[in-house]
């Protein structure tokens, strides 16, 4: 069962944890990509990972920066 808190969570909040799971994603695929070969199959596939996560991370926290009007939105937007 879900926690009630959670439902009444401020969306900015989750914007941010959100955010900082990416960061650990590309975090993670940089220390993958320290033991593939160059150039192969595994490595193109990690690389395209690590750039979606990296547009997403900036997409989110240009969100996030851009303050109170924003955020209204979202919150209507989730409830």
């Amino acid at each position: 069962m879900e926690n009630p808190i959670d439902a009444i969570r401020d969306p900015a909040v989750s914007l941010h944890d959100f955010v900082n799971k990416l960061a650990v994603i590309i975090g993670h695929c940089d220390l993958l990509g320290d033991h593939l070969k160059a150039g192969s199959r595994s490595t193109k596939h990690l690389i395209a990972i690590k750039e979606i996560a990296q547009g997403m991370a900036a997409e989110l926290a240009g969100y996030q920066c851009r303050g109170g009007s924003d955020r209204k939105a979202l919150r209507s937007n989730v409830r």
